[in-house]
């Protein structure tokens, strides 16, 4: 018998939510994660291994919204623009501030002389100056202009000058996946569920059953009169 203290709860689903789950309360203890994992692992259409440009990762087939964003991952890449759009923005309050803080080198003033040339000089002409203090860079074989400074976590995000995009991984390294298995609700209700499902149908022998799976056939057939 499993003693108190020894399991975490799960707590209320929000809206990612695509379907109901019975479970409300998962094991501490990580060797239940690891046989769990092993075990829809062998039943591969719960937990399936891939290799990938020769690196081996593991997902579940049968993705939908409920663990989806397990595997999402966010990229940031530097917007690109012609030298109005990033002219436009010498006139923005935090445009100094966040230059000074990103590129190094400048010189004090660098701000005011740009500004001054805002009425005399062109566009293309201001932004080949931007280009020399290491404001901007011109982008590889193309003419369009993008910031010299490639996103950093540890500075904000500036949509102006940076865009996130969320892609959906093809899978986890099996140290990931076995941390987010332990430690994400969502994952680990999910795989018990199809294990679970598995058994049921005859496809999944009982006796492979982790101690806490078994607890659960073992009480919904109570429940059922079985």
């Amino acid at each position: 018998m499993i003693g108190e203290g020894t399991f975490a709860p799960i707590y209320p689903f929000d809206q990612r939510m695509a379907r109901p789950l019975a479970i409300t309360e998962r094991p501490f203890d990580q060797r239940d994660s690891v046989a769990l994992f092993d075990l829809a692992l062998e039943y591969s259409k719960i937990v399936s291994r891939r290799d990938t440009k020769g690196e081996v990762v593991y997902t579940v087939p049968n993705m939908d919204e409920t663990i989806r964003f397990c595997f999402e991952a966010s990229v940031a890449s530097r917007r690109t623009g012609d030298p109005d759009y990033f002219i436009r923005l010498l006139e923005e309050s935090w445009f100094p501030d966040f230059v000074d803080s990103c590129v190094d080198s400048l010189t004090s003033g660098w701000h005011e002389d740009l500004c001054q040339r805002l009425d005399s000089a062109s566009s293309t002409v201001i932004a080949k100056k931007m280009v020399s203090l290491g404001i901007l860079e011109q982008k590889p074989n193309s003419k369009r202009l993008r910031f010299a400074v490639p996103y950093s976590a540890i500075r904000p995000v500036r949509s102006e000058l940076y865009r996130i995009v969320t892609t959906t991984r093809t899978g986890l390294s099996k140290t990931r996946f076995l941390r987010k298995l332990h430690t994400v609700d969502e994952l680990y209700t999910r795989v018990l569920e199809d294990v679970i499902s598995g058994e049921a149908m005859g496809k999944i022998p009982y006796r492979r059953l982790t101690p806490f799976a078994k607890e659960h056939v073992d009480e919904r057939r109570r429940g059922a009169g079985l």
